[in-house]
């Protein structure tokens, strides 16, 4: 550097590595969690005992004269990608970093070249072309009227090394032959993908030939049209060149054709009937009134895009066709192309879930058992469920009744719907009186509920009113507390079969178990067959919302950042990314903030049983029904418990295998140390023995909102047999 200096070779010398190590340090610290003091050391930990100006490297770019001060090699690539992610996760950046790209042609292929390396860094950047900078070409290519005369190849490979000098770039300044393409694909480590830009159909050819030789893919883009060309000669032993659109026609034969032959199988390979109107007029100008094919800079920067994309995704595994491809912004921007803006995220709540419904009242006589029934099934049908999926099914003759669920098959939701179906009968049980009738439960089985129907006595309670007005209730209130008359009287409602209700009301005690269920959402995010049941129960249309069952999210009440959130959590292929990286905290944090605001949280412990399921859900509407007379809110929170039972089915064998949060495989480390935290709940509920957690829920002092979840009407879930 000092030679550099004293002779006079620097022009200038640009030091920014203080800005750099200062970004370096945000960068791993994107939420600014670290104190000062442990910024300090983490700089002095890069630093490694050395002075700034010792750090790093110096690089020297003969071609301008600068002299740059660089982070090292590593920090440097932590930098420079910091944000490609996730579009590219850090396991697919370190996958990049293992191979060799050839390029062929950098007039149009520069473009590409630099926006691979700019998504980079790869293992290898290998450039090849024989021509030199016209000033007719600046209409396209990034350089400079003082480049001009520069070998294309050199120019694309500078540009490259001012983006990172780190980056191996390979250079061959001349054209491709015979004798020099064995060196271009395989010296020095063979190519793993070629992306062919050169306008000569020799070459074109030549490649495609070695390339099928060696089962590597190639990738062409044409600019006109937006024009792909994949092929997958790595996958496909004997593919027919240049998709056997050129049939017959070899490098050899080429050498006979005059130039009006030639033009002539270059249409025949881009298809005359596909090119644009543009490009076919100037065809026919062509050694007329213009000398060579007219490119645009916005079609070779489209190009250059659409490829580096291409090559990227074949690299990294994706199943990437062979097959011609068009990305057309002439087809694209039409009036019938146009994506539907919606103004909200989730319409205005749907007519149902704003229309309020009332009891049925049976005609006289009560002997009626079909009019009987389906009365009290109306009510039953009022009952909480998961997801609002109404799985009860519920079949009648005479006064004689069986309850059942639908579907459900794996564990999860299969004991999910038996809470459900136990709250259904509660309800029917509970509202029997106000239509004068008497429902007794005779006998639970692990396929339902045997129930019986008879007159009763006139009304007593206000069960009735408060099944009405029983609704779920999502507010956040700060500084919240549930009085001890208030948990004394919740806790003389529970407790009166075979399940029973814990009541965590102290603050620490709710800290910690916020925690524990946050890290059960986050968790609930990252296994996909979680995750995809409960996106399954969203209704984010009124068209949606018709099928009456589900959540209308536009009735959740949620905030505008939850439902950003929400529309994002239930994006699909955006949880398996999330698993892969270990993220999801946002969605965690934000969760244990809302947990934490409760007065008080709850859980519903019975046996791991279909009867147990049917216990909790039974607690649990007589729990809602005293929470909602009291003047409290009750949020269930269905993460913990499905957790909890989808890792208990995959312990034992049951269910779809053994899922990744994704796809399959094992459950990665992320996981695994959520559902730890996540078990955790069980201890603080105070769970014994073999009980399971059924139900949790959170307790609020809020206001009942008016709007209710969709509901089937009753002859949907209800059959009648004559008796």
């Amino acid at each position: 550097m000092e030679r550099l200096m004293r002779e006079g070779l620097v022009t200038s010398a640009h030091d920014e590595i203080e800005g750099q190590l200062e970004e370096l340090l945000q960068a791993e610290d994107p939420g600014g969690r670290r104190s000062p003091a442990e910024v300090q050391a983490r700089r002095l930990e890069l630093l490694g005992g050395r002075q700034l100006q010792e750090w790093g490297s110096w690089f020297y770019y003969p071609w301008s004269g600068r002299l740059v001060h660089l982070l090292p090699q590593e920090a440097f690539g932590q930098l420079r990608s910091d944000r490609n992610r996730y579009k590219i996760t850090p396991n697919q950046q370190a996958k990049l970093a293992t191979f060799r790209v050839g390029v062929v042609g950098l007039s149009v292929g520069a473009a590409t070249a630099i926006t691979v390396a700019m998504e980079g860094p790869y293992g290898e950047l290998r450039l090849v072309d024989g021509d030199e900078l016209g000033l007719s070409n600046l209409n396209r290519l990034r350089a400079g009227v003082h480049d001009l005369g520069v070998n294309k190849a050199v120019l694309a490979a500078r540009a490259i090394s001012e983006i990172d000098p780190y980056q191996k770039v390979t250079v061959l300044k001349e054209k491709l032959t015979e004798a020099s393409i064995d060196r271009f694909f395989s010296e020095g480590g063979q190519l793993d993908l070629v992306i062919e830009e050169c306008d000569d159909l020799r070459i074109k050819l030549q490649v495609r030939r070695k390339a099928r030789e060696l089962a590597i893919p190639v990738v062409m883009e044409t600019s006109d049209r937006g024009l792909l060309d994949v092929e997958r000669f790595d996958r496909e032993e004997g593919r027919p060149l240049l998709h056997g659109l050129l049939e017959n026609v070899t490098p050899e034969s080429l050498e006979k054709l005059g130039p009006g032959e030639r033009v002539a199988e270059v249409v025949k390979m881009l298809g005359p009937s596909q090119v644009s109107a543009e490009a076919a007029a100037s065809i026919l100008e062509m050694k007329v009134s213009i000398s060579s094919w007219p490119q645009l800079a916005s079609s070779v920067a489209l190009g250059a895009g659409v490829a580096a994309d291409t090559t990227r995704r074949i690299l990294l595994g994706e199943q990437v066709p062979s097959g011609r491809f068009r990305l057309d912004p002439s087809a694209l921007l039409r009036p019938q192309k146009a994506e539907l803006v919606a103004a909200r995220l989730a319409p205005e709540p749907s007519v149902a879930s704003r229309e309020a419904t009332s009891p049925v009242r049976p005609p006289d006589p009560i002997g009626v058992w079909p009019a009987a029934w389906r009365a009290l099934i109306g009510w039953a049908t009022m009952a909480p469920s998961e997801g609002n999926r109404q799985p009860w099914r519920f079949h009648a003759i005479g006064p004689k009744m069986r309850a059942s669920v639908e579907g459900g098959a794996e564990p999860w939701v299969r004991r999910a719907d038996m809470i459900s179906l136990g709250a259904a009968v509660e309800t029917a049980v509970l509202a029997a009186p106000s239509l004068y009738l008497r429902c007794d439960v005779e006998s639970v089985d692990p396929e339902g509920i045997f129930l019986l129907l008879g007159e009763g006595d006139r009304p007593r309670g206000r069960e009735g009113e408060l099944i009405m007005k029983r609704r779920t209730v999502r507010a956040v209130v700060s500084a919240d507390r549930l009085a001890a008359e208030e948990q004394a009287a919740l806790q003389a409602a529970s407790g009166q079969g075979a399940a029973r209700t814990v009541l965590v009301s102290a603050r620490g005690a709710v800290d910690a178990l916020s925690a524990s269920l946050a890290a059960a959402e986050r968790a609930e995010l990252l296994i996909g067959p979680l995750q995809r049941r409960r996106a399954a129960d969203l209704r984010w249309s009124a068209m949606a919302a018709a099928r009456m069952d589900g959540m209308e999210v536009a009735a959740l009440g949620l905030s505008t950042p939850e439902l950003v959130m929400l529309s994002l959590w239930a994006r699909p292929g955006a949880p398996g990314l999330l698993s892969e990286i270990g993220g999801g905290r946002s969605v965690e944090e934000v969760v244990r903030q809302r947990i934490q605001s409760s007065a008080a949280l709850g859980a519903i412990l019975a046996e791991p049983t279909g009867a147990g399921a049917v216990a909790a859900g039974r607690e649990l509407m007589r729990l809602w029904l005293k929470a909602t007379e009291l003047g409290l809110g009750l949020h269930p929170l269905g993460a913990l418990p499905g957790l909890l039972c989808w890792q208990d089915a995959q312990a034992q064998g049951q269910g779809a295998g053994a899922p990744t949060p994704a796809q399959g495989g094992p459950v990665s480390k992320v996981v695994n140390d959520l559902m730890a935290r996540a078990r955790e709940a069980r201890g603080a509920f105070g769970a014994l023995g073999s009980e399971a957690i059924h139900v949790v829920f959170r307790l609020i002092h809020a206001p009942i909102p008016a709007l209710h979840s969709l509901r089937h009407p009753v002859d949907r879930v209800l059959a009648i047999e004559p008796a």
